[in-house]
């Protein structure tokens, strides 16, 4: 953040403390800061933003605690790498600071911390030094994940000048209890590790001072951790008793499948117990492909059941009279065992991990047996092969909980998710692409080791899995990390399943050694390993699917963590763009959302967890996003088949929205409309002439984004209406949070007319005229060509679900609001989509609008800037404009060449305020964004700061400076800046 003026501070403060009616900058206007996750807001936000801008911190927290250090260690390692001072002084006070966590701070070579032992302390405040001012924190938040990021917190965010009383009397106060405060050393650590421990087994939460403790500081000794109450009775938690309903109802109905898709670590096989428990079958048959599967489900079924005639039909055991049979398929699947069987034999089957059901062995067991019920689970159903697993349970699908809802849920562990670059050398990413002697050398060996080490509790030793691609660099990176003091293993696809259950057990076992076991194409499903606290991914994200079946591997919850470290070392992958889309959920492969929520990081994921990607990696992540094409036949295809099989039907464009698939604007780009696309895979059961196909385009390619309401809602209510009054039309935009504007039903009219549009446009949608609206009536109506169209049933089918898309686009989403009538900040939107919304009278051609036009229509001046944010090298100096924020809330822009201060449109604009001209401000990061750009507001001329200057090329230019009306959010400063959020 650059210098802030005293004038402009003053302003925010009298808004915020005075009236807010008050013009100013929102950002240095005093905010309080809460924990609302429907909102998307987090007080670990604020931190963070601070911590990336600051010159030096300091912290006085009562409490801290090791998960609420997770939630900040890439942030630390950042301030550590720049050298940037901090100091945290907490205390030892009721003993619920974490000694691991004042561990893991003294390895940070910037921080120092004090102790304060003199009894009660109970402060929560947080400073930054900014350039010439202060940025503080005050409020009810410790240094804890769950203050930082659920818990009902208040905390009052202020700014002054270096100068003002408020951060003297603040400082003062800190650097009292600073100087009187103990330096936190490991022998100081030491010696509180044995009181704290020894202390909190008698203190009960009811009868401390603090409520917080409950929810933060419980304690469990380590030596008790994995000790279970025999007496405990095991209840369905939230997800599986809603499950459990929807299996009892769907078998009331008559069927006899179902096929329950639930997040791994939720409780998928607790969930088919209880079922087994509410159905009480004879006989149950458990079929799953691993024995180390067959072995926990079986005493899952014991635990719950209690004493159960249960048995084993594996390559060992051949238990065909058993009760309860827990059967391996490939085992099941021979012809001499299958058929032992009558076909009615098992009343209730269970298949595991069923999304392997497209092998033989799978299908063969499903088609032979008929029980009165057959109950698949998988975490991951979608397959790239086509294989219609769906189909095989009826597309009886009673449940489904992916990653987000189970954390939403409280269902999983929370994670820290870390995305590290990996390791530089001779100006070289190291990744998987890389030479085998590059992938092990030495440099990257302690670049792993550092990362390892850095992001770990300190508080619970490390059980870890480390993901690789390469059987031999699994076997160096073990041998290397053993040679240094770690005590690793390595397990391949050629160990078998009693090696690695040995294997999987000395990691459980806290008195074995073992730290960390490295796997090559295995554990990335059917592997239930709660204690892993910790894991590595060495590999690149091939696909969502193994993303997240590696990353679930540490997510079940476990008393041993309290949360689970991912680390992940992203070099330059193509499928890095699957990061996003499977963290925050997002599957709809929407350029503009996985940016927008890579740039929030971890305000958009549900709980404690959160989502930390240094710079240099996040950077790969979106250099992933612009240069991938989502609009390739094979991943269009995938994605449609996928919601086919699900629905057993062809999906209209609204399936893919209320199901959470893939943007179908993809399938609009990709072939014009998304009646042509189902035409290239030869899905469509009719045919439409000429004109319906041009106009099913028109109104895919020019409304269905949904850039404004107004066109989309006169054609849904003139599907069935042949016309409306303006009046009942106004009350249809007031429902949508829209003020009624007469100039906005005229540029709709000329939209709907294709009066608008260059001849080209006009020939290739068909030259047909849609609204007439007679203003001396008040009246909008159908034209003759319009309601002959929408005589074909099988037209207006796909011409209302184009609309009900664009309808749903259209909708303003959460934190979203109108700055300009009909433009919404950081949407983003074509120069067409701006000069529509403008009510323009014709579509201007680009390269005579340049960077900007100013322009009259309706005796309203408009003046839109559109920016390319980072300027390509191979562009000419003549354009190379230096255009750029000065920081949130002041932007500094150049005009076009061969312009001086007394040329016309610059002189317009310097007079803006006598011109009464709106000036809008369209940017873009670059040319890899395609076309569209984000509206960032409108601004107001700067008029002294008007400067007639030389381009590089020599020609001349004016430089002018603009306020933002409304300052730049933090998270689009820094994506357009390349800060790290």
């Amino acid at each position: 953040m650059e210098s802030i003026k005293s004038e402009r501070l003053l302003n925010s403060l009298r808004r915020g403390f005075i009236s807010s009616k008050i013009v100013s900058d929102n950002y240095l206007m005093p905010s309080l800061l809460v924990n609302d996750q429907q909102k998307d807001k987090r007080i670990l936000s604020a931190l963070t933003e601070e911590l990336s801008t600051c010159e030096t911190f300091d912290f006085s927290v009562a409490f801290i605690n090791d998960t609420g250090l997770a939630s900040i260690l890439e942030k630390l390692e950042y301030l550590e790498k720049h050298n940037i001072k901090g100091r945290i002084l907490t205390t030892n006070y009721l003993n619920f600071t974490s000694p691991g966590a004042l561990s893991k701070l003294l390895e940070f070579s910037n921080i120092e911390v004090r102790v304060y032992t003199q009894g009660g302390f109970h402060p929560k405040g947080y400073i930054f030094k900014q350039s010439n001012y202060y940025s503080v924190i005050i409020g009810s938040a410790n240094l804890t994940a769950s203050a930082l990021s659920q818990n009902q917190e208040w905390s009052l965010k202020f700014l002054s000048l270096t100068d003002g009383q408020i951060v003297f009397s603040v400082r003062e106060e800190f650097e009292r209890i600073w100087n009187n405060a103990t330096l936190v050393t490991e022998e100081w650590i030491s010696g509180y590790k044995k009181i704290y421990i020894q202390n909190r087994f008698s203190i009960k939460p009811v009868k401390t001072a603090d409520k917080e403790f409950e929810a933060e500081y419980q304690f469990q000794n380590p030596e008790e951790l994995n000790d279970s109450k025999d007496d405990e009775e095991i209840v369905p938690n939230s997800m599986q008793e809603e499950a459990m309903v929807s299996l009892a109802q769907l078998r009331e109905k008559g069927e006899r499948r179902a096929l329950l898709i639930a997040a791994t670590g939720t409780g998928k096989t607790y969930l088919s117990i209880f079922d087994v428990k509410q159905v009480k079958p004879k006989r149950v048959l458990y079929v799953a492909h691993r024995d180390m599967i067959l072995n926990k489900s079986e005493q899952s079924f014991k635990t719950l059941m209690g004493n159960i005639n249960t048995g084993f039909l594996n390559g060992n055991q051949k238990d065909l009279n058993a009760d309860y049979l827990f059967a391996s398929v490939f085992t099941l699947a021979k012809d001499e065992i299958l058929f032992q069987f009558k076909k009615d034999h098992f009343d209730y089957i269970i298949i595991d991990e069923v999304h392997h059901a497209g092998a033989s062995s799978y299908k063969k067991i499903i088609d032979y047996f008929t029980p009165n019920f057959l109950l698949g689970l998988t975490a991951t159903p979608e397959r790239t092969d086509g294989f219609d697993i769906f189909s095989l349970f009826n597309n009886n699908i009673p449940y489904e909980i992916r990653l987000q809802k189970a954390l939403e849920e409280n269902l999983l562990c929370p994670f820290h998710y870390y995305g590290l670059s990996d390791l530089t050398i001779n100006g070289e990413l190291i990744d998987d692409k890389s030479d085998f002697s590059k992938l092990v050398s030495s440099e990257r060996i302690h670049h792993i080791e550092h990362a390892i080490k850095r992001y770990k509790s300190n508080d619970i030793p490390v059980k870890g899995l480390i993901f690789c691609s390469r059987i031999e660099e699994a076997n160096e990176l073990s041998r290397a990390l053993n040679n240094d003091g770690f005590f690793t293993t390595c397990l391949t696809g050629a160990n078998s399943d009693s090696e690695r259950e040995k294997t999987i057990q000395r990691l459980e076992n806290d008195d074995d050694p073992l730290q960390y076991i490295i796997s090559v194409d295995i554990f990335n499903e059917g592997v239930d390993i709660p204690c892993v606290n910790q894991v590595v991914m060495l590999r690149p994200t091939q696909s969502a699917i193994i993303f997240v079946q590696q990353l679930g591997r540490g997510l079940r919850k476990d008393k041993s963590k309290s949360y689970v470290s991912v680390i992940d070392f992203i070099g330059n992958y193509e499928n890095n763009f699957f990061i996003p889309i499977t963290l925050f959920g997002d599957n709809s492969y929407n350029k503009d959302n996985l940016r927008r929520a890579l740039s929030a990081g971890s305000s958009c994921i549900p709980g404690t967890s959160t989502i930390q990607i240094n710079e240099i990696a996040k950077q790969k992540i979106f250099d992933s996003i612009s240069q991938t094409s989502f609009k390739q036949l094979k991943l269009l295809k995938e994605e449609y088949n996928k919601l086919k099989l699900r629905l057993a039907k062809v999906p209209a464009m609204m399936d893919f929205v209320t199901n959470g698939f893939i943007d179908p604007l993809l399938f609009i780009d990709y072939s014009g409309s998304y009646f042509e696309f189902k035409s290239k895979l030869k899905e469509n059961s009719f045919e439409l002439n000429e004109k319906e196909r041009k106009s099913l385009q028109f109104v895919s390619n020019e409304f269905a984004h949904g850039i404004r309401v107004h066109e989309l809602l006169i054609l849904n209510r003139l599907l069935n209406k042949k016309e409306i009054s303006l009046e009942n039309f106004k009350s249809e935009l007031e429902n949508y949070c829209i003020k009624f504007n007469l100039k906005d039903i005229k540029g709709m009219t000329r939209n709907l007319s294709l009066d608008f549009y260059r001849d080209s446009d006009r020939n290739k949608y068909g030259e047909i005229s849609y609204v007439i609206f007679d203003e001396e009536k008040e009246l909008l109506s159908r034209t003759k060509q319009f309601e002959s169209l929408l005589n074909n049933q099988n037209y207006k089918t796909e011409l209302e679900d184009c609309i009900q898309y664009g309808l749903t686009k259209a909708k303003l989403k959460q934190n979203e609001h109108f700055e300009n009538h009909n433009l919404v900040l950081y949407r983003k939107y074509s120069r067409k989509d701006v000069f529509k919304i403008l009510n323009w009278a014709k579509d201007e051609n680009p390269q005579n609008v340049g960077g900007y036009m100013t322009k009259k229509t309706d005796d309203e001046f408009h003046c839109p800037v559109f920016v390319t944010y980072e300027k390509s090298d191979e562009i000419s100096d003549s354009i190379k404009y230096k255009d750029f924020f000065i920081d949130n809330t002041r932007f500094n822009w150049m005009s076009k060449s061969k312009r001086s201060l007394t040329s016309p449109d610059v002189s317009s604009i310097l007079n803006q305020a006598d011109n009464h001209i709106q000036i809008m401000l369209f940017v873009k990061k670059d040319d890899n964004e395609g076309t569209d750009f984000y509206y960032m507001g409108n601004m107001k001329t700067v008029k002294e700061s008007a400067e007639q200057t030389q381009m590089e090329s020599g020609e001349s230019v004016v430089n002018i400076q603009f306020d933002m009306e409304t300052p730049v959010t933090q998270n689009m400063y820094n994506y357009l800046e390349g800060l790290s959020a």
